[in-house]
């Protein structure tokens, strides 16, 4: 990483990647940052968010059992977003399309070498919205801008991966509370 850096590199240049690198490890044990820094307080004051496009606001989700659970079976899972239903994300499943463009991408850093645990975090805090730190975002380059999101029942809406300045303290805001944004 070092080598490929330019003289006197901004923070945009350095810190991204060595995020990515680090995030790719997935070990809760493994932190490179070790505190705030100020690379951290300067990347804070920016949110990424997967923003839903007709509401403009942190895309959320449930997720329940569309289906009873069989004894040695499993259950197939039912994401709602707005009330509705969602069928397709891309055209692909939606655990599908959030295990391939989230849960493995090095950009999000999900400390655990377990797709499972990754999972578990990931739908927890898709109750109250996608969102992350600047400073806890590797390289997100290699994310599509944007996704296409169809409902049953045949509607259709934009899901769009977004920075946001923060224009208030995170530290004013309700714990969990997506729209202090």
């Amino acid at each position: 990483l070092a080598a490929s850096l330019p003289p006197n590199p901004g923070i945009n240049e350095w810190f991204p990647p060595a995020n990515t690198i680090f995030a790719r490890l997935r070990d809760a044990h493994v932190d490179w940052r070790n505190g705030g820094t100020k690379a951290d307080t300067v990347l804070n004051q920016f949110v990424f968010i997967l923003q839903d496009d007709a509401t403009l606001a942190p895309v959320q989700i449930q997720v329940s059992s569309a289906s009873s659970l069989e004894i040695d079976g499993y259950a197939d899972a039912r994401f709602i977003s707005g009330e509705k239903e969602i069928e397709s994300i891309d055209g692909l499943k939606p655990m599908q399309w959030f295990r391939v463009r989230v849960l493995e991408n090095p950009a999000f850093n999900y400390a655990y070498k377990s797709l499972g645990s990754r999972a578990n975090r990931m739908l927890n805090s898709g109750r109250v919205g996608f969102a992350w730190l600047g400073s806890h975002m590797g390289d997100v380059s290699t994310l599509k801008p944007s996704a296409e999101v169809r409902f049953k029942g045949g509607q259709n809406n934009t899901w769009t991966w977004t920075w946001l300045l923060l224009t208030r303290s995170l530290r004013s805001c309700p714990r969990q509370d997506a729209a202090c944004i």
